[in-house]
């Protein structure tokens, strides 16, 4: 895998663009350039002379938006990726098998939707 990745880095989760800064990292580098604009971040990345992802694309696919998720660190590795993120469908066709529920990392308030799903999974659905 051979690309930068661009990340937004939003203070305090601030929504404000004009706030946010932004960190450089090319994969498999253990480095990374923070900046305080996107443009300035796009020149940093473009100076690799490799493809440009923004940390929304799945690192997969390439497609944007993946949802978010956590998983221990075990199971992303298992999947061969590297840094990102990834469409849940796009994460387990890598890893090779579905996602079951101790895959997801306790505690992380976006995972609340995946433990809501199971939940009501199985308590089954009501009869009509």
């Amino acid at each position: 895998m051979n690309y930068v990745v661009v990340s937004p880095i939003r203070p305090n989760g601030e929504y404000n663009v004009q706030s946010w800064k932004y960190t450089v990292v090319k994969a498999g580098s253990q480095s990374s350039w923070g900046t305080d604009t996107l443009e300035e971040a796009l020149k940093v990345a473009k100076s690799y002379g490799l493809p440009v992802r923004m940390s929304h694309e799945c690192v997969v696919c390439g497609e944007g938006y993946p949802e978010p998720f956590m998983v221990h660190n075990h199971v992303w590795k298992a999947a061969g990726l590297g840094r990102g993120r990834a469409h849940i469908g796009c994460f387990q066709e890598q890893l090779g098998r579905p996602l079951v529920l101790e895959d997801f990392k306790p505690d992380v308030p976006i995972n609340e939707v995946f433990w809501f799903a199971v939940e009501l999974g199985a308590a089954g659905t009501p009869e009509s």
